[in-house]
């Protein structure tokens, strides 16, 4: 399970609107070259320890990242799921739980694209 610290919903949603062009073109440069076939299990154990580790801002673009492919996988036309792909959202621990295996393997590969970044820093 993933567990992405989050402020507010509300927070999330201003700051999708104004990360939508970085996030969208950044999208756009992890979905090229996108396999067919699944993530090797090391990357998907190195998925989830990588986002225990992430930061407040790299958090919010993974969550985004998950969102944005989201929205355009599923013709989305108005924003009313703040919870993509079965996630479940904690009021109470301010928390958004994802399960990795409810993904699209597409999704998986730009997740991990995105860890690998982030690690190489």
């Amino acid at each position: 399970m993933l567990h992405l610290q989050i402020l507010r919903a509300c927070v999330m949603y201003i700051k999708a609107i104004i990360y939508s062009n970085y996030m969208s073109q950044l999208y756009q440069t992890f979905n090229c070259n996108i396999p067919k076939t699944d993530i090797k299990k090391i990357d998907k154990i190195n998925i989830l320890n990588a986002v225990k580790k992430l930061n407040y801002e790299s958090s919010e673009m993974f969550f985004l990242l998950i969102y944005e492919h989201y929205i355009r996988n599923n013709e989305v036309r108005e924003v009313k799921v703040l919870t993509p792909y079965g996630s479940k959202y904690s009021k109470e621990e301010k928390t958004i739980t994802f399960n990795l295996s409810s993904f699209p393997i597409p999704l998986r590969h730009i997740l991990m694209k995105f860890i690998n970044m982030i690690q190489s820093k």
